[in-house]
């Protein structure tokens, strides 16, 4: 089963902030693409109260633009349903890419 996806990709680059401070900048740009498997699982984990959802075996086929080839290894998120979701893995099959997703994203990770 696959359904049509339009959304963000989200891509982090090194910057300096303040002298000897590193982080990572967030660019988004849109994509279209396809998702190829469907899937949740809820994780327990002992450093939370709540449980957190994630995606099981979901992938997404992204129709790649020139900027994602070259910078396809700073993609962090893809947005879907009002959500950012960590890209866990992914494979290169051009034109496209095949992002692997996992759970939610957390913006304190950048």
């Amino acid at each position: 089963m696959t359904n049509k996806w339009y959304g963000k990709v989200g891509f982090a680059t090194t910057v300096e902030g303040p002298p000897g401070i590193w982080k990572d900048e967030i660019v988004e740009d849109s994509y279209y693409g396809d998702f190829q498997e469907h899937g949740t699982r809820w994780q327990s984990t002992s450093s939370s109260a709540n449980d957190n959802v994630g995606l099981l075996n979901m992938t997404l086929s992204i129709v790649a633009k020139a900027f994602a080839m070259q910078h396809f290894h700073q993609i962090k998120y893809i947005t879907w349903m009002g959500v950012k979701w960590k890209v866990t893995s992914i494979k290169i099959s051009g034109p496209r890419l095949i992002l692997s997703l996992g759970d939610v994203w957390n913006e304190d990770e950048t």
